[in-house]
């Protein structure tokens, strides 16, 4: 294995070729924010917060991004905040799908 080649497990990819890690390792980071978007959908639905937030995308009239954190409280606080994961990570499968073209 040359000084600039990639390892992934045993395998070993010549930096020569037309290989990217990019795509693997958007892969791993929007898997490992899935998990707290799943934590935060249940926390909703248990706690009936499911429409604490009436109007969809924004938020009483605010820019979803905006909302301002004091107001954020009771369900209000669990639907918004499982908002702001689930656009995150929408994004980030924007940007895998993107790679993944690119590449």
């Amino acid at each position: 294995m040359k000084a600039d080649d990639a390892k992934i497990g045993s395998t070993v990819i010549p930096r020569s070729s037309s290989f990217s890690l990019w795509p693997h390792r958007l892969a791993v980071i929007l898997a490992c924010a899935t998990f707290p978007l799943l934590f935060i959908g249940g926390l909703v639905t248990s706690l009936g917060a499911g429409l604490a937030v009436p109007d969809w995308p924004t938020t009483f009239g605010y820019n979803m991004f905006f909302y301002p954190w004091s107001k954020m409280i009771g369900g209000i606080f669990y639907e918004h905040s499982h908002r702001l994961v689930a656009s995150s990570v929408g994004l980030l499968t924007i940007a895998l799908a993107l790679t993944f073209w690119y590449h």
